[in-house]
């Protein structure tokens, strides 16, 4: 995760000690990369189980229920899980999107495939 900005103040911008900067700063105290892959792997499957059940076929999907499946599905691992990103991140040489665009892009998303 690079950034011209310092994010050591954020949550979402610092690492777990001890974990040579290859892992966020969490929860759980984890430090390896593949365990925590392991773990969100696991929670993302047990997430979509549960949402399988929960989601009716007729149900409008809101911005906010992502942002809440978001949080449950992170929720015990990142204290930010469930907010728009303030940092920009990179896995495995994947850019994501820049903080500052996903306000724009979720309303961008909303309107073209949520509404």
């Amino acid at each position: 995760m690079t950034d011209r900005y310092d994010t050591s103040n954020t949550p979402e911008g610092q690492f777990q000690p001890g974990s040579n900067d290859t892992v966020l700063l969490n929860k759980l105290a984890i430090t390896n990369p593949d365990e925590m892959d392991e773990i969100e792997l696991g929670l993302l499957n047990e997430l979509t189980s549960e949402l399988i059940n929960e989601i009716e076929v007729d149900q409008v999907i809101t911005s906010a229920d992502l942002r809440e499946w978001h949080r449950r599905w992170l929720g015990n691992v990142f204290s930010w899980a469930g907010e728009y990103r303030t940092v920009n991140m990179a896995k495995d040489g994947f850019q994501f999107a820049s903080a500052h665009l996903i306000p724009n892009l979720m309303n961008d998303f909303k309107k073209k495939f949520l509404n």
